[in-house]
């Protein structure tokens, strides 16, 4: 995430070294192409052998920014390259510990990604009170990697995933009143091949929602949202084709009361939900899941704060009711609600 502009040339340089051969080489410029263009570049590259036995490291990482001004705001793309890998040891017994607690469980395991991301944006005033906000992300990550279990060496595995998204919004400002109005959509193709067989999921995601914050008085303040959101999972686990697909519609209310300036009164309630992602839905030694619901809840928040001179105090209480949670059971390598 690039959160500062390229608005003045800029030059960074970083190095470190440490124990177990760690290094980290880090750089970037920043420079104006002229008045309205500025270019960001920055590159990270870090390597260590790390405490335990086969557990080195390396990560290498390019970030690019070019943002272009306009009359009424400014677009950009972003770039980043990154390779991560990283041997993964075993986790130890207590009597393993007790022995040598940097020894290696596993010789051969290890993750290797890569991820390739381009996102194209652009913030843009559309008269005196609406501006729009908008954004498409492009992400390609692929993923190597042996992974064993006590007593069942591991095998050569490939994890893909392929996402899409767009995510506009329409922001107004009228007086004191703020509406939000946006969209969310996401595409993700996904694809786990092992020892276990093929295990695929195309997952389609879009929510429309919005937001207004509207002061009642000088002193009381009011919040209500709304979304609504639609997923369409289509699972192909070892041949066997699963349609998974929901819809649900959550809202949100919150007030602030401000008696005087020093003191903060608020209180809220937010519906809330859990998409099963696309990798949640495989369940690798044994097959065909039967499926997961979709993570859904409640929370409540209340609480009052006193800010006064240098110094300030808050007090708060929060709740959260979930329905259908999203765990991961060890015992039988899958995901539960």
């Amino acid at each position: 995430v690039i959160t500062r502009r390229p608005d003045a040339r800029s030059l960074n340089a970083k190095s470190g070294g440490g124990s177990y051969d760690g290094w980290e080489l880090q750089g970037g410029i920043t420079e104006r192409l002229g008045q309205q263009v500025g270019l960001s570049v920055q590159a990270t590259r870090r390597e260590s052998d790390n405490y335990r036995e086969r557990n080195a490291s390396r990560m290498q990482r390019l970030d690019a920014r070019l943002e272009v001004d306009h009359q009424g705001g400014f677009s950009y793309v972003d770039a980043q390259l990154l390779d991560d890998y990283v041997q993964t040891p075993g986790a130890l017994f207590a009597s393993e510990l007790a022995a040598d607690r940097r020894q290696a469980v596993f010789p051969n395991d290890y993750f290797d990604t890569t991820s390739q991301v381009l996102r194209i944006g652009t913030e843009q005033a559309l008269g005196a009170h609406w501006r729009i906000e908008a954004e498409l992300a492009v992400r390609d990550d692929q993923r190597e990697f042996v992974q064993s279990f006590r007593g069942f060496p591991g095998t050569p595995s490939t994890q893909d995933r392929e996402t899409i998204e767009l995510t506009p919004r329409l922001i107004g400002r009228f007086g004191d009143n703020v509406w939000t109005l946006g969209a969310d959509l996401q595409r993700t193709d996904y694809l786990l091949l092992t020892a276990f067989g093929p295990q695929g999921i195309a997952q389609d995601i879009a929510a429309l929602y919005g937001q207004v914050m509207h002061p009642l008085s000088s002193r009381l303040s009011v919040t209500a949202g709304l979304r609504h959101a639609q997923v369409q999972n289509d699972i192909n686990n070892g041949g066997i084709p699963v349609d998974l697909d929901d819809a649900v519609t959550v809202g949100s209310l919150g007030l602030v009361y401000r008696p005087e300036p020093a003191w903060r009164l608020f209180a809220r309630a937010d519906q809330n939900y859990r998409f099963a992602k696309v990798d949640e839905h495989t369940n690798v030694p044994f097959g065909q899941p039967v499926g997961l619901k979709n993570q859904r809840g409640v929370s409540y928040e209340a609480g009052a704060e006193l800010t006064r001179n240098a110094y300030g105090l808050g007090v708060r209480a929060y709740r959260l009711d979930l329905e259908d949670e999203i765990s991961f059971d060890a015992v039988t390598f899958s995901n539960v609600n």
